[in-house]
């Protein structure tokens, strides 16, 4: 049986670790300066609907992650919510969301950006479906008339 190393090896790691925290700290908050730089433009967009892309669902199919783009407290926002069947839905501004939860969303950025032009297209088509059948209603309407 190999003697345990003696405490001399811990005081490096406590040093070593004290010297990176700079470095994390400095790269996490430019993960978040760049992660609101992509929320006001997918917001400046001014699509109009709301977006979704599945990031993590349970094997069970129970529960899963979202990211999305939606209105919260009255803008639009990136949000990470978590769902499971039968309870409330934990919806976190993604800024607000664990590092690890925001490096995971980064992964699906394009995903839901490809996901709102289609959404964005399917939109339009429905509005101008929907605004010819109004005018056929009305052209109705202006034949009764005579």
């Amino acid at each position: 049986m190999t003697p345990k190393k003696p405490f001399g090896d811990l005081a490096k790691a406590v040093a070593r670790a004290r010297e990176l925290r700079p470095a994390l700290d400095k790269a996490t908050e430019e993960l978040n300066s760049v992660l609101r730089e992509v929320e006001a433009v997918l917001a400046g967009f001014k699509l109009g609907v709301n977006l979704s892309v599945v990031v993590s669902e349970a094997d069970d199919g129970l529960s899963r992650v979202t990211l999305e783009l939606a209105k919260w407290g009255g803008e639009w926002r990136l949000l990470r919510v978590y769902s499971r069947e039968g309870e409330p839905e934990e919806v976190t501004p993604l800024l607000n969301a664990s590092r690890e939860n925001r490096i995971e969303a980064v992964e699906w950025l394009t995903t839901l950006l490809q996901d709102a032009v289609a959404a964005v297209e399917r939109e339009t088509k429905r509005v101008q479906e929907s605004t010819a059948r109004a005018r056929e209603f009305l052209n109705g309407l202006a034949e009764t008339k005579q």
